[in-house]
């Protein structure tokens, strides 16, 4: 288990097909749930992308928005 995006093979990112990454970070005490897993799961699958690109504002290389 690993956040790796190119582990198993060389991942190749263009234009027309850019990098899109999403990563959910569920930190629990005891057994699993699975009901609530799936639960969170789906809320998360719901949530807009996060856009990074490069911002036009003076002294700031990126901005970060939905």
């Amino acid at each position: 288990m690993g956040p790796s995006a190119c582990r198993e093979q060389s991942l190749l990112i263009s234009q027309e097909k850019p990098l899109r990454l999403r990563y959910l970070l569920f930190g629990h005490a005891g057994l699993v749930d699975i009901s609530v897993n799936n639960e969170l799961a789906d809320k998360f699958n719901r949530l807009p992308d996060w856009i990074v690109r490069r911002s036009s504002v003076k002294h700031q290389e990126w901005e970060v928005f939905r």
